[in-house]
C-alpha cells in the first residue's frame, strides 16, 4: 500500500524503488556471468584490468564500484542507458565510460 501525503510519495517508497532497481541489475549481471560460466568464456585471471587503474575520475571509479564493477570486462554488454541512472553518474562520468570502454574494446549496449 502505497501512502503520500497531497501528490508527494513517501520517502520509503522512493527507496523501495531504488533498490529494486538495483537488485534488478545485480541478478542481471549475475546472469550474464553465470552464462559465461556454462560457455566456459570467463576469464579470470590477475591481469584483469581493475575500474581504478585507467584514469577515470574518483566519482566515476566510485559509480562504478557501487554497481560492483571492480574490474572493466565487467562493463561487457552493459546497457549505457542504465548507467545513466546509476548514482553518481552524470555526463562526464558517461564520457569517462564511453572512452574507457572504446579504449579497451568493451562493447557497450
Amino acid at each position: 500500500m502505497e501512502t503520500t501525503l497531497g501528490s508527494i510519495k513517501q520517502p520509503q517508497q522512493g527507496l523501495l524503488e531504488t533498490i529494486n532497481y538495483n537488485l534488478t541489475i545485480q541478478i542481471s549481471l549475475l546472469q550474464k556471468i553465470l552464462r559465461e560460466l556454462e560457455k566456459g568464456s570467463v576469464n579470470i585471471n590477475k591481469d584483469r584490468i581493475r575500474t581504478g587503474e585507467t584514469g577515470m575520475s574518483t566519482r566515476t571509479i566510485n559509480a562504478l564500484l557501487n554497481q560492483h564493477i571492480n574490474y572493466l570486462d565487467q562493463l561487457e554488454n552493459v546497457n549505457i542507458n542504465e548507467i545513466k541512472w546509476w548514482r553518481g553518474v552524470g555526463g562526464k562520468a558517461i564520457s569517462e565510460i564511453k572512452e574507457v570502454a572504446g579504449k579497451y574494446n568493451i562493447n557497450l549496449i
